[in-house]
């Protein structure tokens, strides 16, 4: 009679050390071997990506295209700048990549709405790899785009091209920019990677999506997304980026406190963290002046303020930039940022980097 309190209050604490050891679960990994921990983090910031991007949209196809424009507008090429293969969350952070980077980094984030896409290869005319698409599933059949060049070809009807529909040159297809089909671009250059005498390379799902451990470990952020969604997250993210100080795959030496102010800023603008990041771009240009991640920091500043609405303070800031570093590599994207500004206030009109998913659709 005696002993029955004493095992309900055992099988009750154990019951509130299960409960509390998976409540702060992700909390604990960042106590664990940097590989694991940081694999955790890349996992969870790519679910919460891809919701936070595709919102409550269930249209594959539709889904898709937020995603490429997601990946159009936040990774750039950037004359001078290296490539670097360290992962789809190093380019994004950075904000440069090119056709492989950019390809990549759009088939992981379908992968987490459960949409089949892979990256191709094209070699064309030529017995060489010549630049890199992507190839997706949509209504049963492979679909192609191409998020370097921002291009998405589609009939009048609405529906993307095959490889062999723009292998054909159908007259009727029309990128997502504003132009002719028939361009010198497309007919003198383009359309020549996709002939047949060369057949394109398909790579499948990237490789870690076929760990079965992986898989589980995803499985697992699913349900943690499903009970506590982003609010959850963000309280995660401030813990890891407190604590992280070197990484894994990552190319930040975090031991610089320049490059730690940007990547925490960059991590939380990323998964639509807009207030916070300001505050934490703001420290690079104001405690680090002439740091390589000054000029990012101040675009994507101003990104951040036209996502939020802040679009005088936005206005301003772009205006700055462009007076003092009209030369700079970063003035394209910085100009890009400004059309989009000047629209949002009423001053120019849609700007050529509009997506077909709806005439104000960007996502910085």
């Amino acid at each position: 009679m005696l002993k029955m309190p004493k095992i309900k209050t055992i099988s009750v604490g154990l019951l509130l050390l299960v409960i509390l050891t998976a409540l702060f679960l992700p909390f604990l990994t960042t106590f664990t071997a940097p590989e694991f921990r940081d694999h955790i983090y890349r996992s969870y910031i790519f679910k919460v990506i891809a919701e936070y991007v595709g919102e409550t949209e269930s249209d594959p196809q539709i889904l898709m295209e937020k995603y490429f424009d997601f990946i159009y507008n936040n990774l750039y090429t950037i004359r001078g700048e290296q490539v670097v293969n360290s992962g789809a969350l190093n380019d994004l952070l950075r904000g440069i990549g090119w056709c492989d980077q950019q390809t990549n980094a759009f088939t992981i984030l379908c992968y987490y709405k459960g949409i089949k896409a892979s990256l191709v290869m094209l070699k064309g005319d030529k017995d060489i790899s010549r630049h890199t698409v992507a190839r997706v599933l949509l209504d049963g059949k492979w679909k192609i785009v191409d998020p370097l060049n921002g291009v998405i070809f589609k009939n009048s009807g609405g529906l993307i091209a095959s490889f062999t529909d723009i292998q054909m040159g159908k007259p009727e297809f029309r990128s997502r920019k504003y132009g002719d089909f028939n361009s010198d671009w497309f007919n003198s250059g383009y359309k020549s990677n996709f002939m047949d005498q060369f057949p394109p390379v398909v790579w499948s799902w990237p490789g870690e999506f076929k760990d079965p451990k992986r898989d589980r470990i995803r499985k697992l952020i699913d349900i943690y997304y499903a009970l506590f969604g982003e609010f959850y997250f963000s309280l995660y993210q401030d813990f890891y980026l407190s604590r992280v100080s070197e990484l894994s795959v990552e190319k930040f030496d975090l031991k610089k406190p320049d490059i730690k102010t940007y990547f925490k800023a960059r991590n939380c603008q990323l998964c639509g963290r807009f207030n916070k990041a300001v505050k934490v771009y703001s420290k690079v240009s104001e405690n680090y002046p002439g740091s390589p991640y000054e000029e990012r920091s101040k675009l994507f500043k101003s990104a951040c303020l036209l996502k939020m609405g802040e679009l005088d303070a936005a206005y301003a800031e772009l205006d700055s930039f462009l007076s003092d570093n009209n030369k700079s590599t970063w003035a394209g994207v910085a100009r890009n940022y400004l059309d989009w500004c000047k629209y949002r206030m009423g001053k120019t009109k849609l700007p050529t980097t509009v997506s077909d998913v709806s005439p104000d659709s960007y996502y910085f």
